[in-house]
């Protein structure tokens, strides 16, 4: 018995697919295809020129054969044992003798059947590395989402800001102060211009009293009725 790498193309089997759990199946092959190969090979025997046939580890070859369908270069070829035709026989006998050993360790060890965690745990890795993906793409969406809000602001202010009219504040000027003319007109508003000394001189020079008189509206209140008495 010799151990060589087999085209998986050339091997047959006479058990069927189906009878093996799909998803054992698909789990063995994607370890096919991280390790490189089987940690228990085929056991093979000649079919003819270049050709196989399983004598045992069926469960394996299918999963060898999923894994050349993943992945066509890296699941092309499995290792396996190749027996001779004359040793075929004693092979078989060994291999009979390996089953019924490890059937009668599990049926003394484990009366009754444990589950297999394996699956589970496995499970829950994928799980783990799933949620992870996940947690950086929905970071990244909504990165995304914030820098476009900004982008879109940052546009709107520019287009306002070019739209909008060209306004300028021009300073309102302030009013003239007006000043008193003594040449008239003797009414409230040219008056109230005055100062009380101008007031005074006006009225000395008019010939009007000023006896008694104190704040600047008396004085202009006797302007007013001088000039409307006249």
């Amino acid at each position: 018995m010799r151990h060589f790498l087999v085209d998986v193309k050339s091997i047959r089997c006479d058990r069927s697919r189906s009878e093996f759990d799909r998803g054992t199946v698909e789990r063995l092959a994607d370890a096919i295809l991280i390790s490189g190969g089987l940690v228990k090979p085929l056991v093979l025997r000649p079919a003819g020129a270049m050709s196989y046939e399983v004598v045992d580890r069926h469960l394996e070859y299918w999963a060898a054969v999923r894994a050349r369908e993943k992945d066509a270069r890296a699941g092309e070829m499995v290792n396996s044992y190749v027996i001779s035709q004359e040793s075929v026989e004693a092979v078989e006998g060994q291999l009979a003798i390996l089953r019924g050993t490890e059937a009668q360790g599990k049926h003394m060890s484990s009366p009754v059947r444990q589950p297999d965690t394996s699956a589970i745990d496995e499970l829950a890795v994928r799980l783990s590395s799933i949620e992870r993906a996940l947690a950086r793409t929905v970071t990244a969406e909504q990165l995304e989402g914030a820098l476009q809000s900004l982008l879109s602001s940052v546009e709107a202010a520019i287009a306002s800001a070019k739209t909008a009219p060209n306004v300028k504040t021009v300073p309102k000027r302030a009013a003239k102060k007006r000043e008193f003319n003594p040449e008239g007109p003797c009414d409230q508003e040219n008056l109230n211009a005055a100062t009380v000394s101008d007031l005074k001189g006006f009225m000395k020079r008019k010939g009007i009293s000023t006896s008694g008189l104190k704040k600047k509206q008396d004085y202009i209140d006797s302007i007013i009725a001088f000039y409307q008495a006249r």
